[in-house]
């Protein structure tokens, strides 16, 4: 019992409750939803594929945003019309409503370096993200978003 408010103190303490006000995670996240994002979630632990996580934008580094990580550092990662293949092999994306073209917004490849995680938003029809920036520093990722 103890243990399990110490815990939860400490989860608010380190927690931060955000509101996400564009469009780019639809429809996993709406346009005014507040979320959670835990800066301890990465205490000793990397970030996984698909967390949805909370980022300095390297385009305007006094703004945040949240996107989802397709890209693991080390990984080759291309996006095709309608797929997303990781080291050679597709990826599936249930969390995607919409057939990826080049209409929906720019497509291509990266190699994650180390450190580096490719970020999408699920929306990617609207979306800013590692397709424009490119990928983004371990250092730029406060916290990892509860849905």
């Amino acid at each position: 019992m103890i243990n399990c408010m110490l815990d939860r103190g400490l989860d608010l303490l380190t927690s931060q409750l955000v509101k996400v006000r564009d469009q780019s995670m639809l429809p996993t996240i709406t346009p005014g939803s507040w979320v959670r994002v835990s800066r301890r979630s990465y205490w000793g632990n990397s970030p996984a594929r698909f967390d949805i996580v909370r980022f300095f934008d390297p385009t305007s580094p006094n703004l945040w945003a949240v996107k989802r990580i397709v890209g693991l550092p080390g990984e080759w990662v291309s996006l095709g019309s309608d797929e997303l293949n990781v080291n050679g092999r597709v990826v599936e994306e249930p969390y995607i409503q919409t057939v990826l073209t080049q209409e929906r917004g720019p497509i291509g490849e990266w190699w994650i370096g180390e450190r580096e995680y490719l970020l999408l938003g699920d929306n990617r029809a609207v979306s800013k993200d590692s397709r424009h920036f490119g990928p983004v520093h371990r250092s730029a990722i406060t916290g990892k978003v509860a849905t």
